[in-house]
């Protein structure tokens, strides 16, 4: 179920906003692991800032949850982030409960403003504005995503608000009194995935075919990668936002993409690591393979792969030394899955 709040858009200065009462704390206390404290963050994900850290064993008190970033903690795996009473977040995967967790979030503002603001069909201004948004009376926001950094009345801010129209405002001209209130990360999700293997394969090659006669990738490297990447359409970055590629924000989601969302991933250099990292979503499936495709035809360091287009190997090695991933493995990786699917038959068709 989708929860909305409403807020002010700034025009010089940001504008007061009245936040519904919080309900009453749960109680719970920190569980980590020994010699380890528990962050606190000022949004429902590590992509925000540590504010300050409590010991294990502490009581917390909790007013509510949101939906933010998936985290594995030491009590479970969940998108789950507790609101505590100073309107601070840590994850839920650290909090051992005494009772019964508290109910989801809720809040609402109003404020009274003058003048327009330019609503975009993404987090960026690289699309031109879809229309303007008349604040009187506030603005309902139903979620949030990331995207290109703004400055505004408000401030800098690379959040965009996600209105009911499906458009997007730029946080920065945006005004929450007392700090922001509970806004979800929003959920792009078409729907279920077909399972792994061929069920998987077969629903995911004809956007793969698609992009190889637009962009000439070959057909077989996408799969691969969609599988790879994708964990068969189960990761969360996919479950959310409809991502198969892992293809990462660099201060803007591009043309393609809808916004951006903070994950965490793994990154190797002189080792392998967990770190986190903002990726791109989609509103589509299919918005997704063409960003992919869009990506290696016309970025510079992969202009070599294209040699290759009807050598499905090759390519992968091309892309892969170009600096498409970090993993010392993955073109052998995507081969050991061509090989082992025998993905080239899609590539045979074209």
């Amino acid at each position: 179920m989708r929860r909305s709040v409403t807020a002010a858009i700034v025009a010089g200065a940001v504008v007061g906003v009245v936040v519904a009462p919080v309900p009453a704390h749960a109680a719970a206390i920190v569980s980590v692991t020994a010699g380890s404290v528990l962050n606190v963050r000022s949004g429902p994900s590590i992509g925000y800032d540590v504010v300050r850290t409590i010991s294990p064993g502490n009581g917390l008190p909790i007013s509510c949850q949101v939906s933010g970033e998936t985290i594995t903690g030491t009590e479970r795996t969940t998108a789950l982030w507790d609101r505590l009473a100073d309107g601070r977040f840590v994850s839920d995967a650290y909090v051992q409960w005494q009772g019964s967790p508290p109910g989801a979030c809720g809040a609402n503002a109003t404020a009274q403003v003058s003048g327009y603001l330019n609503q975009r069909p993404n987090a960026s201004t690289l699309l031109a504005p879809s229309g303007r948004v008349d604040p009187s009376g506030g603005l309902d926001v139903v979620c949030q995503l990331g995207g290109e950094t703004i400055t505004g009345s408000a401030g800098a801010s690379a959040m965009w608000d996600l209105l009911p129209s499906g458009q997007f405002v730029a946080d920065a001209y945006v005004g929450w009194a007392s700090g922001r209130p509970d806004v979800p990360w929003c959920s792009l999700t078409e729907g279920t995935f077909p399972g792994p293997g061929e069920d998987f394969i077969a629903w995911a090659a004809p956007m793969a075919q698609r992009t190889y006669l637009d962009y000439k990738v070959p057909a077989s490297v996408t799969l691969a990668q969609a599988i790879l990447e994708s964990g068969w359409g189960r990761s969360a970055l996919t479950v959310d936002g409809n991502s198969f590629f892992g293809m990462k924000c660099f201060g803007t989601p591009g043309r393609v993409a809808v916004g951006c969302r903070p994950y965490q991933t793994y990154e190797c250099d002189a080792g392998c690591y967990s770190t986190s990292a903002s990726f791109r979503v989609y509103l589509s499936s299919s918005a997704s393979f063409v960003d992919h495709a869009v990506q290696l035809s016309t970025l510079p360091r992969y202009a070599g792969a294209f040699a290759y287009s009807q050598d499905p190997d090759r390519f992968a090695v091309e892309i892969h030394r170009a600096g498409y991933a970090t993993s010392p493995t993955y073109a052998e990786n995507l081969i050991g899955l061509m090989r082992q699917y025998n993905l080239y038959r899609f590539d045979a068709i074209l």
